[in-house]
């Protein structure tokens, strides 16, 4: 049984560093998205805005957890970021912001 301890927690790590990493930055991805796309529609919107997306870190903590720094600017004072834990589920992600700024 220990025998098989640290291969599964290996093959587990590399499972969510090769999957889970890129679901949870694809989320994100798709909330700064949808918050642009609030911020261009909406009345007096700026349809000249740019969305910004950026990941500094992102490192699977443990099997299926994944900790990350991600931000997003939709308009020059509409945005967000911060540290996040992301528990990542095979068919989705759900994340919870430890720290971070709103603007």
């Amino acid at each position: 049984m220990k025998r098989l301890l640290i291969p599964t927690m290996i093959f587990l790590y590399a499972i969510t560093a090769a999957f889970g990493i890129p679901a949870v930055t694809t989320s994100y991805v798709e909330k700064a998205a949808s918050e642009h796309t609030k911020v261009v529609k909406a009345p007096r919107g700026d349809e000249g805005s740019k969305l910004t997306v950026g990941a500094t870190f992102t490192l699977p903590l443990l099997p299926f957890v994944v900790l990350s720094w991600q931000d997003y600017q939709v308009a020059p004072l509409n945005g967000e970021g911060g540290l996040y834990a992301s528990v990542w589920y095979i068919v989705g992600v759900r994340s919870v912001q430890l720290w971070g700024w709103v603007t």
